[in-house]
């Protein structure tokens, strides 16, 4: 998914800034196409120190994260998924600086635990992209790029006109 868009050209230096503040997310539809926009119906103020736990609840079109909390565990995002939820009709999961950035869809009875500070791969890449859109990266002609923005919220790149990426100090 595209989490971060910045307009930008060959040659030139582009900067990308975000705050690392996480939220919850619901979306009313199904998995979306590759190229499809995921459009966000909720969005709660998550964080590890004081609500990292949600329960997703709801059926048909009527869906809604509820009952915000802290768990024991505060390294951990967790969504909780009522049983009487219909499977794959909605996606759920985490925002980061105020925008999708992890969702799955839907399923009954499911707890999802997100640890979105180990093992995320970001990565970048050059083309026609929308905020929100579903990306095949490697796809079309898209060459993407891992990224490691878990020491960060601030990375300056330069995409040279070979199709390479420079990451500047």
């Amino acid at each position: 998914m595209a989490w971060l868009v910045l307009p930008t050209q060959s040659q030139s230096s582009t900067v990308f800034t975000w705050a690392i503040d996480y939220s919850f997310v619901l979306s009313q539809s199904a998995a979306p196409a590759v190229g499809a926009a995921v459009t966000i119906h909720q969005q709660i103020p998550a964080n590890f120190n004081t609500s990292n736990e949600v329960d997703l609840e709801g059926t048909g079109s009527s869906l809604a994260l509820q009952k915000i909390r802290l768990s024991p565990t505060g390294s951990v995002f967790y969504i909780h998924q009522s049983p009487s939820l219909q499977p794959d009709t909605a996606l759920v999961g985490l925002g980061l600086a105020g925008k999708p950035s992890f969702l799955w869809p839907v399923q009954p009875g499911a707890q999802l635990e997100i640890r979105p500070k180990s093992n995320t791969v970001y990565r970048i890449a050059f083309g026609p992209f929308k905020e929100g859109e579903v990306l095949d990266v490697n796809g079309a002609g898209h060459q993407s790029f891992a990224i490691d923005f878990h020491q960060t919220n601030h990375l300056k790149l330069v995409y040279g006109m070979g199709g390479s990426w420079d990451i500047l100090p």
